[in-house]
């Protein structure tokens, strides 16, 4: 699905500020530890400009590595009741990822949209969705810190009552 319409620049404007979008691959280990990730990420970026919606909406592409050791990059949803570590990989890549954007860039980015490596979009237009919810939350009243769609998966069914919610 493309991400957006064909326009004739890769600047978006929100309350008439000028953005560009980026991509940012992020791997929770290293690239150099799995040739998969490597080499599909490689093939991702060295393919980018192929698709025609990348020059109208995308600025660039590029990837990061988070570094997370093996025996911490933890995802176990069966352990969830039971290991309070079970999903430290996915907690400790959102935060290596944003702290690793932060340096690149030098805290330079106004917003961070993050699609966790499981999210696949299935509507078309779907980056021109967001841009534009994004758009009227910052113009509501004391903007926004986060938004988005409540969680609404079962991982957390099993002891979502033991939570301090």
């Amino acid at each position: 699905f493309p991400p957006c319409r064909e326009k004739d620049t890769t600047e978006i404007v929100i309350n008439d500020q000028q953005y560009e979008i980026h991509i940012i691959l992020s791997y929770s280990q290293s690239y150099s530890s799995s040739t998969a990730a490597d080499n599909s990420t490689t093939y991702l970026i060295e393919n980018f400009q192929n698709y025609a919606w990348s020059r109208k909406c995308i600025s660039s592409i590029r990837r990061i590595e988070t570094g997370i050791p093996p025996g911490e990059d933890l995802y176990n949803p069966a352990e969830a009741g039971s290991n309070r570590m079970w999903v430290n990989g996915p907690n400790l890549q959102f935060l290596n990822s944003i702290e690793a954007i932060q340096a690149e860039e030098g805290g330079s980015f106004d917003y961070v949209v993050l699609m966790e490596s499981d999210v696949i979009p299935v509507r078309h237009f779907w980056l021109d969705i967001l841009l534009n919810e994004i758009s009227l939350e910052s113009e509501s009243a004391g903007g926004f810190a986060i938004i988005g769609s409540k969680f609404a998966g079962t991982a957390w069914d099993s002891f979502r009552s033991n939570l301090p919610l």
